[in-house]
């Protein structure tokens, strides 16, 4: 499974290598590209590869290709686990009150295998499935949650504006789950002890949501982010996501985040962090703690990447 995701990272990789030799040779404005440059510094050696791949020209933004989509899930935080596949994740959060799902890949068989099967691979019961939490209304993230709600009852959450997206999706594939519970904009829940926050991020999609997790590692706190996008389409979502990228800085000061997530391997090239978790030998930090300053880069190097689209756009 390790050779077959370094193929696609490989992939990915001579991509980038390109548009960075494109950016070289760019007859981009000056503006443009202060703001790709700036985004780059921000993002230092460990987000290079995926500020390159954002920041180039909307129509120059491969995604990394895949052998084989299949990851082993793995234990990141005392609390958290990863059960998603190598394009597309998904989150478990652990209390002692239930199993919380941050998002719910593709459909029926991704719920079952993936992520049923992969709580059961790292110990956890399925059963105690109390929530589901859905980042946005796109099928890669909300197709298992049928699935979910069918067979252990779990509640479905997501935005107003979201389950709006997702009733008029018509999909023999992969439905979208029917409606539940509504999250709004700032709206804290509390299970088993750990208090989760909901953040309205619109610009991938309208009623997109991002998550602040209270996270432990080996029982010190942290505080993580699980965010959502950042791809847009038009001006108008460029600059909703923007304003959505300045809110999470904000956010991330006040909460003190420490940990960045997010829900595609493409943005922050997490990969090799999970496996970097996966081989953590006793004594070594955890490769997911980035620190505030981290993550204040890492929203930081996003918005420079949005505002280099925005310049594209002459506004």
């Amino acid at each position: 499974m390790r050779m077959k995701i370094v193929s696609g990272l490989v992939v990915s990789l001579l991509a980038v290598t390109g548009i960075a030799c494109a950016q070289g040779a760019s007859k981009e404005s000056p503006v443009i590209q202060q703001h790709i440059a700036k985004a780059l510094e921000l993002a230092g050696s460990r987000y290079h590869d995926a500020a390159a791949r954002l920041c180039a020209p909307p129509n120059n933004r491969p995604r990394p290709a895949f052998d084989n989509l299949n990851v082993e899930p793995v234990r990141l935080f005392d609390n958290l686990y990863f059960i998603g596949l190598a394009n597309v994740y998904a989150w478990a959060v652990d209390t002692p009150e239930g199993i919380i799902l941050l998002d719910t890949l593709n459909n029926a068989k991704d719920a079952e295998v993936t992520i049923v099967g992969g709580l059961k691979k790292l110990g956890l019961d399925p059963t105690r499935i109390k929530y589901a939490v859905i980042s946005h209304a796109h099928g890669d993230h909300f197709g298992g949650a049928p699935y979910i709600k069918e067979h252990y009852n779990a509640r479905i959450l997501a935005s107003e504006l979201s389950w709006q997206e997702m009733e008029k999706i018509k999909s023999n594939n992969a439905p979208p789950p029917k409606r539940d519970m509504v999250v709004t904009d700032g709206q804290k829940m509390t299970v088993g002890g750990i208090t989760l926050t909901f953040v309205q991020t619109p610009g991938h999609t309208p009623g997109t949501t991002s998550v602040i997790v209270p996270v432990t590692d080996h029982g010190q706190r942290h505080v993580a982010f699980v965010l959502s996008g950042p791809r847009t389409e038009t001006l108008e979502t460029t600059t909703q996501m923007l304003a959505s990228e300045e809110k999470l800085a904000k956010y991330g000061k006040e909460n003190k985040v420490d940990v960045q997530l997010t829900n595609h391997s493409y943005v922050d090239n997490s990969l090799p962090i999970i496996e970097a978790i996966r081989n953590r030998k006793p004594g070594e930090p955890n490769a997911y703690v980035i620190g505030e300053d981290g993550f204040q880069k890492f929203v930081g190097w996003q918005a420079e990447c949005l505002r280099a689209d925005i310049a594209r756009s002459g506004k």
